[in-house]
């Protein structure tokens, strides 16, 4: 016990030496209430109103590949949130700038970059670390971005990315950069004023004197017409600055695009508002709120613009789902169901150690319901999701998909368990779990954007999403569940032919066998509901486009499996074997048409998963290959 509890700290010292924890001195965390009021601050992001807090995790998934940042400041680890994060860059971009922040894969580019690589291959290092080779950076990153994206080295793709992350970040910590600073003017008497405009001024004040100068006209007694240009320009470059986060409601209500700071300012100045001091007024509470510091200060400040932010927000009908969505953000459904799932698992793996066993039946029993925790929490979630899209159907993106496909995966093969009850479908349902929310959670990270995106006007048809896509997924889940139970056949045939009965092998087929036909009636009429709404949308039922191929060839071979079986022309072993090909079609269908970037249905491409496709055809290929094996040894 002694060695193991050595070898366990050996471990753990290597891990953490793996996962250094960078030293920021000096970081101040938010309070608690500073956090949770600004978490629900609304904003517009690719036309969708969304909280502070979904706007957090999602630019810090797509900078750092991680939901939080962990640091260590005066001898403490500090643990920051996505929403933390947030109000450091925007508040205290200086700060926010030694925070480890940007993924680099391979530190070989900070070595291109001539910047330090501490000696490391794969790490994040903060935007001071990498500020010396910014300038080389975007250099090359322009003459890398004019080539294709597939005809790029993998170093020229990484250095495009890294530096498309530092223009993220630097826009999010530009958005107050104006605020708290001074233009030095000298205007000299105004007209409308009477009064002799010259020293230091902050914007809030400098905007209105500007605003009746362009009323007034330039160039009155006493004033300087190169001055008016010259402060003129200092002030665009701050507005350009503030010009991204889009967190204004905007004052006339036809219009649908929100403001950024910036864009407040611009239209203020030009006297484009119906009511130019609200918006001074607001121009002021933002500049109280990025000068405070944390603390009641700060917290008061943010409490009197978030007010103006929701009434306006209100007012347009834009911030009745915010609260539902910080609570979906807060509870975190998918994480918590994937720990369960896991944990789940690994009960039920214990069992198989003694399945015969008082412990075997019991912890067997108590997984079978307990499974139904972390299903809940999927379905749940789901359902926020579509409460949050105004009740909308469970499947809006290729990310809904993920969702809804291992929940109606687990829930398929508990009911398979509770017909059969031979423990296999039982381990399969929280292992689909599992699987299915790490994969999630990994798309999460390589999309790095909003999973509720705003869609295309062609697919935003209610009907068509509960009806054809809804039904065409649960093909999908069957035909993927098929390839799951053909997995176990295989594998444990190749593997222990002799230790298992016959009769455990029959069961697996007629599993099989069964989802197969089940899948089948789903992928047809899905297939068929598709053709529908095609010729609704673009006037044609089929086209023959990828994504359609893909539903065809699905449909088509299902329906080669049963009339092979039918005929007699496949036994067992080849049954199972044709499966594990259709589970191939099945995630060709379901991912890999969206990656060609042909077709009425490109629209879900996405960066970065062609790898996961090509090891999920690797281990299908792999699994068909023992299966070849079994059936020529079956052959003898």
């Amino acid at each position: 016990m002694k060695r193991l509890s050595l070898i366990l700290l050996a471990l753990s010292s290597a891990t953490s030496q793996a996962r250094e924890v960078a030293e920021v001195t000096g970081y101040e965390p938010w309070p608690e209430e500073a956090i949770e009021a600004f978490e629900s601050l609304p904003l517009q992001v690719g036309g969708r109103v969304m909280p502070a807090s979904t706007f957090a995790r999602f630019q810090l998934l797509a900078l750092r590949a991680m939901a939080s940042i962990t640091i260590t400041s005066g001898g403490e680890k500090v643990k920051i949130p996505a929403t933390a994060w947030l109000m450091d860059s925007m508040f205290r971009p200086e700060l926010a700038k030694r925070l480890p922040l940007f993924l680099v894969d391979n530190t070989d580019l900070l070595i291109t970059l001539g910047v330090d690589d501490l000696g490391k291959r794969r790490d994040r290092f903060s935007y001071q670390h990498i500020e010396p080779g910014l300038e080389r950076l975007r250099s090359l990153a322009s003459q890398y971005e004019g080539i294709a994206k597939k005809d790029r080295s993998q170093e020229q793709d990484h250095l495009v990315g890294l530096r498309d992350n530092v223009v993220r970040f630097e826009q999010i910590a530009g958005l107050f950069a104006w605020a708290g600073q001074t233009i030095e003017v000298d205007f000299g008497i105004v007209p409308g004023l009477g009064t002799q405009i010259a020293g230091e001024m902050s914007v809030s004040r400098l905007l209105p004197v500007l605003m009746l100068i362009q009323e007034t006209g330039a160039g009155g007694a006493g004033m300087e017409q190169a001055e008016l240009v010259r402060v003129s320009n200092l002030l665009e470059r701050k507005m350009n600055a503030a010009a991204q986060v889009r967190m204004i409601p905007p004052f006339e209500k036809d219009l649908e695009d929100w403001l950024p700071p910036g864009g407040l300012m611009f239209l203020a100045v030009l006297g484009r508002l119906d009511n130019p001091i609200e918006a001074f007024e607001l121009i002021k509470r933002m500049e109280e709120m990025a000068t405070a510091r944390p603390g009641a200060g700060f917290l008061e400040a943010l409490e009197a613009f978030k007010e103006e932010i929701v009434t306006r927000a209100k007012e347009r009908g834009e911030y009745a789902d915010i609260p539902t969505e910080v609570t979906y953000n807060r509870v975190q459904f998918f994480g918590q169901a994937k720990v369960w799932f896991v944990l789940l698992f690994l009960v039920l793996a214990l069992t198989w150690l003694a399945p015969a066993s008082r412990f075997g039946r019991w912890a067997s029993t108590g997984a079978a319901w307990a499974t139904l925790f972390p299903l809940g929490m999927l379905i749940v979630g789901i359902v926020f999701r579509s409460f949050i899209r105004h009740q909308a159907a469970p499947i809006h993106s290729l990310y809904d998909t993920i969702l809804f496909i291992t929940a109606f995966g687990v829930f398929l093969f508990l009911m398979i368990e509770w017909m059969t009850r031979r423990g296999v479908a039982l381990a399969l349902a929280p292992a689909l779990g599992a699987l299915g929310m790490f994969v999630a959670s990994r798309y999460e990270v390589i999309d790095g954007a909003d999973t509720m995106p705003q869609l295309q006007a062609v697919l935003d048809t209610s009907f068509w999403l509960w009806t054809h896509v809804t039904i065409i997924n649960i093909g999908y889940t069957a035909g993927l569940g098929a390839g799951f139970v053909a997995t176990v056949y295989l594998v444990c045939k190749f593997f222990a032919p002799t230790k298992l009965n016959r009769e455990f092998f029959r069961t697996l087929t007629r599993m099989v066998y069964g989802i197969i036909c089940f899948g089948l009636l789903f992928s047809l009429v899905g297939t068929v509901l598709g053709g529908i709404w095609a010729n609704d949308s673009w006037g044609r039922f089929w086209g023959w486009d990828p994504k359609e191929n893909g539903a065809l060839m699905i449909v088509l071979w299902q329906l080669a499996i049963l009339h092979a079986r039918l005929g007699g022309f496949i036994k067992d072993t080849l049954v199972n074997i044709w499966a594990m090909v259709g589970a191939i079609i099945v995630i060709f269908s379901w991912w890999h048409v969206n990656q060609l970037g042909v077709g009425l249905h490109s629209y879900g491409f996405t960066s970065g998963i062609q790898r996961g496709l090509m090891l999920s055809y690797g281990f299908a290929l792999i699994v068909i290959g023992l299966g070849v094996w079994v059936w020529m040894r079956e052959k003898e």
